[in-house]
């Protein structure tokens, strides 16, 4: 009979009481904001998700995005704060309705999902909408507790991340929900990565483990489009460090660099396919954010040779591109944040 690694069993329960910690620490802050204030963000943003993450629940799929309807005055009313829940008994019949053609709302698809997800299963509601960011906060902690314990012992990795689940710092940015669900999949990336490289694997094994990190960033980016940064950090860790037993390691490491790239195309396909029908502008306006003066005053480049803007913000950046698009002859979106 095989023993039972008693230092897996102390990580398992420590990982328990950072998920109640966590909890705890989340819970008590986002109910200690009024449901004006925690909504606000993520309703008053020009993407639908709120109103999105609603229909999801309702049955009528991804896409749908309308804030109030003649039938089903309970979704204008929830959208306008006058009510902190939507009784089921008035959820209305799922009905045919068009979906939106709305790319920057498809390039959330998957935080979309999870929201509507919630709502579904604990209805329509203020309290709904608490337990989301929560979870976001609890699955944050426990990757982080999993990148301390790559460096430190189990005592020290338990201290340090119940220190930053009750940190104000880090729990201001809780109702922030688009900006914040990013969190839990890059630390998760980080994580998957640091085991990679610090435990030697066979090829099969290393395979298995690159196909998941390149779902973790491929669901994340459908979260939030930042993940991304997390995919060529995940090519070059793999093919300079991960540890691979076998004749062949540099072999291995290619066919994982690979596998991460096919599980991110298949579990980012929604969005790719969104950003591909306005001309992948998306994606470049954030790279092109990062050429800014603000934020690279930001990062403390000091001067360079270049300026290419000052303003980090949207809409400038994105005129620009259209501009450039519109000049060249090139593929640009006929709607946007613009």
């Amino acid at each position: 009979m095989r023993r039972i690694n008693p230092g897996l069993i102390l990580d398992l329960v420590l990982l328990c009481t950072t998920a109640l910690i966590a909890g705890w620490a989340g819970w008590s802050h986002v109910t200690a904001i009024d449901n004006a204030e925690l909504l606000r963000e993520t309703r008053d943003l020009p993407i639908p998700i709120l109103a999105g993450a609603i229909h999801v629940a309702l049955g009528r799929g991804v896409g749908v995005t309308h804030d109030r309807e003649p039938d089903f005055p309970e979704l204008e009313a929830f959208m306008n704060l006058e009510i902190s829940e939507i009784p089921r008994e008035a959820y209305p019949h799922r009905g045919a309705w068009s979906s939106a053609d709305n790319h920057y709302f498809n390039m959330h698809y998957h935080m979309v999902l999870y929201l509507g997800g919630i709502f579904r299963l604990f209805g329509i509601s203020v309290w709904s909408f608490r337990l989301a960011c929560v979870l976001l906060h609890v699955g944050s902690m426990l990757a982080l507790y999993g990148i301390f314990r790559l460096a430190m012992g189990r005592l020290a990795a338990f201290l340090f991340v119940g220190f930053v689940a009750g940190s104000g710092a880090y729990l201001t940015m809780l109702p922030s929900m688009r900006d914040f669900s990013k969190v839990p999949f890059i630390l998760l990336a980080v994580l998957i990565l640091g085991l990679m490289i610090k435990q030697s694997r066979r090829p099969g094994r290393l395979c298995l483990g690159a196909a998941l990190l390149g779902a973790v960033i491929g669901v994340g980016y459908g979260f939030r489009q930042d993940v991304f940064v997390c995919l060529p950090l995940a090519l070059f860790s793999i093919m300079a460090g991960a540890g691979v037993t076998g004749r062949h390691p540099w072999r291995s490491r290619l066919v994982a660099c690979v596998m991460v790239l096919l599980s991110f195309g298949v579990c980012a396909y929604p969005v790719l396919k969104a950003d591909r029908e306005v001309g992948s502008t998306i994606t470049v306006h954030t790279l092109f954010q990062g050429l800014t003066a603000s934020a690279e005053n930001n990062a403390d480049f000091h001067s360079s040779s270049y300026d290419f803007g000052y303003l980090y913000f949207d809409h400038p950046i994105i005129a620009q591109i259209r501009g450039y698009a519109k000049r060249t002859g090139d593929i640009y979106p006929v709607s946007d944040l613009t």
